[in-house]
C-alpha cells in the first residue's frame, strides 16, 4: 500500500463499482469530482476505470456486473483517463490493455460493450 493508509471515498467507490449498484452515478460519482481521477493506494495505483477490466487489481474485486458499461461511461464523462495506467501483470497498462486480457469481462458477457466504451470517441 502506497502511503500506509487507504482513501475511504476511494475504497467506497471501488466497492460500489464491484456490486454493480443500480445508480452507479450517484454511488461512485457523488464524491468529489476528482474522485474519476484518483488512483488507489495499492501498489498498482490503478484509477477507478482500471476496476472495470478486472484484471492487475486486488482478486477480490475483480467482478464485473452486467452494467459495467454504464459506470464506465459515467466515470470518462467525469473525466477519468482511458490512457492512464496501472502497474500490474509486470508492467505499466492501460485499462483497454488489461480489459482484453481479462476474462471476467466476457465472461459477464460485457467485455465488447466495455471495450466500446473505452474506444468511442468523446
Amino acid at each position: 500500500m502506497v502511503g500506509g493508509r487507504l482513501d475511504p471515498s476511494f475504497e467506497r467507490a471501488v466497492d460500489a463499482l464491484v456490486r454493480g449498484e443500480h445508480d452507479p452515478h450517484a454511488a461512485v460519482l457523488a464524491q468529489p469530482p476528482a474522485l474519476a481521477r484518483a488512483r488507489s493506494r495499492y501498489g498498482h495505483r490503478a484509477p477507478l476505470l482500471h476496476y472495470r477490466a478486472a484484471n492487475g487489481v486486488e482478486m477480490r474485486r475483480q467482478i464485473v456486473p452486467a452494467d459495467a458499461p454504464a459506470p464506465a461511461r459515467l466515470l470518462l464523462a467525469d473525466g477519468a483517463d482511458p490512457a492512464a495506467t496501472a502497474h500490474a501483470c509486470g508492467g505499466a497498462h492501460d485499462v483497454l490493455a488489461l480489459l482484453r486480457t481479462s476474462a471476467h469481462p466476457r465472461a459477464a458477457g460485457v467485455g465488447a460493450a466495455l471495450e466500446r466504451e473505452l474506444t468511442c470517441p468523446r
